[in-house]
């Protein structure tokens, strides 16, 4: 988890070096890795959460 938020906030520094110094098309693939690591981290965090509630619980539900 660690890992994905460095290479998050490294997409953000990137995306935001390319707005204010050197703006070209190349921006928007910063864009488009940062909101795939975002959504990959919001998956873990359901996903741990889940896990946890279900370690809890004792039961597993495979839906």
């Amino acid at each position: 988890m660690i890992f994905l938020i460095a290479v998050w906030v490294g997409y953000i520094c990137g995306f935001l070096h390319k707005c204010f110094y050197n703006r070209n098309p190349v921006m928007w693939l910063y864009v488009i890795n940062a909101t795939v690591v975002l959504m990959d981290i919001v998956y873990y965090g359901i996903n741990h959460f889940r896990d946890k509630r279900e370690s809890h619980s004792g039961e597993v539900d495979l839906s």
